[in-house]
């Protein structure tokens, strides 16, 4: 019987060794299933990852094409704004101007043709000097905005 508390006592150590290599096992299992898992989490997000990336290049070329077409049509803009104030200045210019200019040299044949006209005649036509220097400052307001800081300012 001096035998018997010996068997039990390597059965006790085999049954813990098997639940030790049981227990490894299970461990082991555990962790490739969780490897497993992390793995499909990691190709998904990969996977999202790029389809991120993708769209924010696209969406960043649709910026830069955006903003190329606002910068062509800001120039556009600023074209036809420039063209339509030397419109409106050779308008003025050449035809407000050449009137008035005639009406001056008119009021002075008048003036000289009516003596008792003189001073009247004299008042209107200071009017339209005045109104004549009014119309040139407009004329030369009108100039393309570029133009205003001189030739420098225009290229730049």
């Amino acid at each position: 019987m001096s035998h018997v508390p010996q068997v039990i006592q390597i059965d006790i150590v085999v049954a813990g060794a098997c639940v030790l290599a049981w227990l490894a096992m299970l461990l082991l299992w555990r962790q490739q299933r969780e490897r497993s898992a992390f793995g499909r989490i990691e190709a998904r997000l990969r996977t999202h990852l790029a389809q991120e990336r993708g769209s924010r290049a696209l969406t960043e070329q649709a910026l830069a094409d955006t903003r190329r077409q606002v910068c062509h049509l800001s120039k556009s803009q600023q074209s036809l704004r420039d063209a339509d104030r030397r419109r409106i200045a050779r308008d003025l210019h050449d035809d407000l101007g050449q009137h008035l200019l005639a009406m001056s040299f008119e009021l002075g044949a008048l003036a000289e043709q009516h003596p008792a006209l003189k001073e009247a005649l004299h008042k209107v036509d200071e009017r339209v000097a005045q109104t004549l220097r009014s119309m040139r400052a407009i004329v030369r307001d009108l100039q393309p905005e570029g133009l205003s800081d001189g030739l420098r300012g225009a290229v730049e």
